[in-house]
């Protein structure tokens, strides 16, 4: 089976980027249940965006967009254009990679925008592209943060993770396989105090590090992630954590490491199919250093055919919000994009994380339609009644990950009709607003794109106003409180 990887990436980033003021309670599983759970994430992308991180669905894997003699094709053409003055053999990573050691980040990230507007499938991988240039940016000669700061936003946040993840591989080479608290923890300093996306960023990026240090296992991976003091920052990682398990897994020649240490860039010979394809879970596609002790662990398989719901199905509650975040991405990996097929399957899930899956499939329809809002709906429409709010919300909020404008997501919200949909929506979107913008100012005027009707809705979601007094509070277990009547 083949993968188009635009959609997963985001994110993750649709979820997890909202840093909240109010912290959630902790309630009871009773209390839980007298409420709808809104999760956003994600990377400015969340994510997001963030990251995430995108949504993984069948297609073709263009990660390695060689040169082929097909006549006909935009994709060959810009690959052509591009590879000319290198060779005729050459592939769109590998000159995205050489613009990078000579001119450095931004112009290697310019040089993928150009791409991008020439080739929808390019554009479709950009996460992957930019991830692979993070990843080769930062070699250990200076502090991770002002190499972190170069990167951009673009392509769910990609060159943000590769940085992070080329950061954990150096860091276990220099210091015999170790990681402590202290390192976990002071990962992310520069961005504490700052722009709430780039933090997000940061822990997200760090979820995916901990992945490949902890040797592509699971439960190691959130163990990394355990380490972190901050609730936020962790959650976070959790999420970057099961964004790469389903990313590894399905594409095994992802972008992990750095080409010097672990003579990853050569991905000609992969045949696109993942180890879940393959029958063996726990394929190792890179020589990537890991801590001590990994290979002692019990295997742990990624992801399960016949198990729609695991690893969610298996692991412990303070990670579930997380797992079902992204769970659609596997669901639908499996079973060929059917989305009504995700959708029976997030309504066996349990109760106080249902909704969350149903905002994961939402997320998952923005890149099966690439953004096309009519279609979305019909898609999301064939979730149960009760939860195709939740689908709607995680694909408007996925529209803002990928251009981060809200007035994308208002577009959609436009189309819904009046109701809970609409107004969840435009909560989604004052939600994705709250990340762009620190200024309250500034997140009120971006509201006032919000139909007159639903201008409160987007204010509460942007953290500008309060909802009203008589509202059943809905706790999301990573940002402020929404509250819903229903």
């Amino acid at each position: 089976m083949e993968l188009r990887i635009a959609g997963v990436l985001s994110l993750w980033i649709s979820v997890h980027y909202r840093v909240c003021v109010e912290r959630t309670s902790r309630r009871t599983p009773s209390e839980k249940r007298r409420t709808r759970t809104i999760i956003s994430m994600s990377y400015k992308r969340l994510i997001p965006g963030l990251m995430i991180v995108a949504a993984l669905l069948p297609g073709r894997v263009a990660a390695q967009a060689h040169v082929h003699e097909e006549a006909g094709s935009g994709s060959q053409s810009a690959v052509r254009e591009v590879c000319a003055p290198v060779s005729a053999g050459c592939s769109v990573e590998s000159y995205l990679l050489g613009i990078l050691a000579t001119r450095g980040v931004s112009v290697a990230m310019a040089s993928l925008d150009s791409l991008a507007a020439k080739d929808e499938e390019i554009r479709r991988d950009g996460h992957q592209y930019a991830h692979a240039i993070g990843i080769n940016a930062f070699d250990g000669n200076e502090p991770v943060g002002p190499v972190f700061s170069r990167c951009t936003p673009a392509y769910q946040s990609g060159c943000y993770h590769g940085v992070i993840q080329s950061y954990f591989t150096h860091h276990i080479q220099m210091h015999g396989g170790q990681i402590d608290v202290a390192t976990i923890n002071a990962l992310c300093e520069d961005q504490r105090g700052g722009d709430h996306w780039l933090l997000f960023q940061c822990a997200h990026g760090m979820g995916h590090g901990t992945y490949m240090i902890a040797g592509n296992q699971l439960p190691g991976a959130l163990e990394g992630c355990d380490l972190l003091v901050d609730d936020w920052e962790r959650e976070s990682c959790y999420g970057g954590v099961f964004m790469e398990n389903i990313v590894a897994e399905t594409v095994p020649h992802h972008s992990v490491g750095r080409p010097d240490l672990e003579s990853a860039t050569a991905h000609d010979d992969h045949t696109g199919h993942g180890a879940a394809d393959q029958g063996d879970p726990h394929a190792d596609h890179h020589a990537v250093p890991t801590l001590v002790g990994v290979a002692d662990r019990e295997p742990f398989p990624a992801l399960k055919r016949d198990e729609p719901l695991y690893p969610c199905s298996v692991l412990e509650d303070r990670y579930l919000t997380s797992c079902y975040q992204m769970q659609t991405s596997a669901i639908l990996w499996f079973n060929g994009s059917d989305v009504p097929g995700a959708a029976r399957a997030c309504s066996q899930a349990p109760e106080d994380f249902r909704v969350i899956c149903f905002q994961s499939l939402g997320r998952d329809v923005s890149s099966i339609t690439m953004q096309d809002n009519r279609r979305a709906i019909t898609l999301c429409n064939s979730a149960p009644v009760e939860y195709r709010p939740w689908c709607h919300m995680g694909y408007a909020k996925n529209l803002v990950d990928v251009t981060a404008d809200p007035n994308d997501g208002f577009a959609y919200c436009r189309l819904l009709p009046a109701g809970e949909s609409k107004r969840i929506c435009n909560v989604a979107i004052g939600e994705q607003i709250w990340v762009l913008a620190d200024d309250p100012a500034r997140r009120e005027q971006m509201c006032l794109s919000a139909e007159p009707d639903f201008r409160d809705a987007c204010r509460i979601g942007a953290g500008i106003a309060r909802p009203a007094a008589s509202a059943t509070v809905a706790p999301s277990s990573l940002f402020a409180s929404v509250r819903t009547n229903d």
